[in-house]
């Protein structure tokens, strides 16, 4: 090949709007690249803000799930303490009708120790007026029992 054919020219028989069309299409390839360009990078914006976001929400389902896991134990230790109070609860019903029992023993007592004393009062009176001499003092301490409401 010679160098003049090497060199690129344009033949004078090429009409003008197929140049014109070629330099229209080259411009509008350009501005469609320029476009598409914009677009990509806005789409990588789009996406590191989806990313982001994603990362954020998997650290809140994080959270949300130690703090479910928190509460789940708190409910646990919130119900075995229900148990345990209910169970006190229990207790302190029986420990109050045993209570009530022994008052109520203590008051069969009384009665019982006051007619002793009584039945004794009458003996001694009754011992007295037949002329015989008590083998024991004349009066018995009376054992101190102390009142309680």
């Amino acid at each position: 090949m010679s160098e003049r054919s090497a060199e690129w020219h344009l033949n004078k028989s090429v009409p003008i709007s197929i140049v014109l069309a070629l330099l229209a299409q080259a411009a509008l390839g350009l501005t469609w690249a320029n476009r598409i360009s914009f677009e990509v990078k806005d789409l990588r914006s789009d996406l590191q803000y989806t990313r982001d976001k994603l990362v954020a929400q998997e650290e809140a389902v994080r959270d949300v799930l130690r703090i479910k896991g928190a509460v789940d134990a708190m409910k646990m230790s919130l119900e075995n303490y229900t148990n345990r109070l209910d169970t006190v609860i229990e207790l302190r019903t029986q420990m109050k009708d045993v209570l009530d029992e022994l008052k109520e023993v203590r008051r069969e007592y009384r009665n019982s120790n006051a007619r002793l004393w009584d039945e004794t009062r009458n003996l001694r009176n009754a011992l007295a007026r037949l002329g015989a001499a008590p083998r024991t003092a004349t009066r018995l301490p009376e054992p101190p029992i102390p009142e309680r409401p």
